[in-house]
């Protein structure tokens, strides 16, 4: 086909509607406006069967003497299937999320099979309800049925991928929406180095008051640094010392008085031979989640050279931390508890 690099139309492959849109941006793209010049792209496009099709159709009219317009109106009258809407509807209503299909792809999946069902001005209401009681049950489809039911669908799948996203990372992450007044501390969204009134303040060294940050890196986990006043990095140990995060938050707490701190006196590997050095009775913080070893992390403080180090800490090894553009590993250390005692 000389000088035309546009895909050639395949009867038994292509479907027609979407290669004429196709064809219709083509011509605007490439400012072929004339009706003749269409008509000669298309005749040119369409391949030796779709033509003697057409031609058949258009006899004794030459094809070159028609108009685009009426081309297109019988090629859509051809190749058009007619659908019967009862059938495509069964196919909506019966369908679900598939083991291991993305929340993003699950959605695309829902809308392409809610297109010929005629749904008409109630087309988003179908959607968002097929979307959210097609979604495998489990952890995500429990936390986004506690979403108001009149939130967009753009909002509650923008929503699922986040917790998706969430769950791959750390498959023991609480997605409940209560989960703040049950623990009674939780992790906002940081923004702009802005401290929330509500950020739980860690210490305060020679940068200032010292708070505790959440970063997620792909595909190491989910860790925890230090943050401060200002602060538009929180550089945490992943497998080497990481910056820019994929997402930060921060630590944040109703009551700082039942956020308490718990000595560790070891000070190597070797220390940890016994097993667990946790204390029973304590309520440990996690803050992270490390997908080598697949476990959660907790929250370790450190001083050196009178600066606060935030870590992150699995029991039975000891913590590493962000220190100046390095990592660090060493004790003796504290880990952060929840006393919901007192």
């Amino acid at each position: 086909m000389a000088g035309n690099t546009f895909p050639e139309f395949q009867p038994f492959k292509d479907e027609w509607p979407i290669y004429r849109e196709r064809l219709d941006n083509y011509f605007i793209a490439n400012f072929i406006l004339e009706d003749r010049q269409k008509v000669a792209f298309l005749l040119l496009s369409i391949g030796d069967y779709t033509y003697k099709v057409l031609r058949n159709l258009m006899f004794p009219v030459p094809l070159q003497n028609m108009k685009y317009d009426t081309l297109v109106k019988v090629l859509n009258k051809h190749f058009t299937v007619e659908v019967n809407v009862w059938c495509e509807r069964k196919k909506f209503f019966e369908l679900k999320q598939g083991e291991g299909e993305a929340v993003a792809d699950w959605f695309g999946r829902v809308k392409r099979v809610a297109i010929p069902c005629k749904f008409g001005n109630s087309m988003d209401y179908m959607m968002v309800n097929k979307f959210m009681t097609g979604l495998i049950q489990g952890k995500i489809q429990d936390r986004i049925f506690e979403e108001d039911i009149n939130k967009s669908c753009a909002e509650l799948v923008s929503l699922s991928a986040k917790l998706e996203k969430l769950t791959l990372l750390n498959p023991l992450a609480p997605m409940s929406k209560s989960a703040e007044k049950d623990h009674g501390y939780y992790w906002r969204d940081f923004y702009y180095g802005k401290i929330p009134e509500d950020a739980y303040c860690c210490g305060e060294d020679n940068t200032g008051k010292c708070y505790i940050g959440q970063c997620v890196y792909f595909p190491q986990g989910m860790f925890t640094g230090k943050l401060y006043e200002g602060a538009r990095q929180c550089p945490v140990p992943a497998y080497g010392v990481k910056t820019n995060a994929h997402a930060m938050k921060i630590l944040c707490c109703k009551n700082p008085n039942k956020m308490q701190w718990i000595n560790n006196v070891c000070k190597s590997d070797n220390d940890f031979k016994d097993g667990s050095i946790l204390i029973p009775e304590s309520n440990p913080i996690y803050g992270g989640y490390d997908s080598k070893s697949n476990s959660r992390l907790m929250i370790s403080r450190q001083k050196q050279n009178g600066e606060i180090l935030i870590g992150v800490w699995r029991d039975g090894h000891l913590p590493y931390f962000a220190y100046r553009g390095s990592e660090a590993s060493g004790g003796p250390f504290t880990y952060l508890t929840y006393n919901n005692i007192f």
